[in-house]
């Protein structure tokens, strides 16, 4: 039997349903794969953010150290040329102060850099775990599947309606019964 005009039309619009659904599906694809890539930088990117705040901390301990050194060594000058004797007693004491300041500040300064460590640390893990999710929900984007499935809806559309069109033809209708 052939199918017409109206048969022809039914499967035209199938073939571009499933085209359409393929299209659809490899734009969803591309982005998932676009958006795991941006994320895989962003791990990367934690990695040096990480080294680089290391690296700042070190640097800041390094330059209270020296502040230390150079404190002391200005300090027991003068008391030198107040002739003050810097052998024991209260005036090696007055030398603990810059020491003990410095050691508070070196201190800070440690935790500051482990507590910012530990963020960019948990930045880069959620970056990993959705790198890892956008990574597998792309490759769970098949467009020649989708657009088979929709052109199988096509097609079943085609043909449920084809035996409609069969049945009205023969005269046989379909009747719903209401309870």
């Amino acid at each position: 039997m052939p199918i017409g005009l109206v048969g022809a039309l039914f499967l035209a619009g199938g073939g571009l349903s499933a085209l359409g659904t393929f299209n659809q599906s490899l734009a969803e694809k591309r982005a998932l794969e676009i958006q795991a890539a941006t994320s895989a930088r962003n791990v990367r990117l934690a990695d040096i953010r990480i080294a680089q705040t290391k690296e700042a901390g070190q640097l800041d301990a390094a330059t209270i150290r020296r502040n230390i050194r150079s404190a002391n060594a200005s300090l027991k000058t003068r008391l030198a040329r107040g002739g003050i004797d810097l052998g024991f007693g209260t005036p090696v004491d007055i030398l603990s102060d810059p020491q003990v300041i410095g050691e508070f500040d070196l201190a800070t300064i440690k935790r500051n850099t482990a507590n910012r460590v530990f963020e960019l640390e948990i930045a880069k893990k959620n970056a990993i775990d959705q790198t890892n999710l956008l990574s597998t929900a792309a490759s769970e984007v098949d467009p020649a599947f989708s657009a088979f499935n929709s052109l199988l809806g096509g097609v079943t559309s085609f043909a449920q309606n084809q035996q409609a069109q069969r049945n009205f033809n023969k005269g046989q209708t379909i009747t719903i019964k209401r309870a």
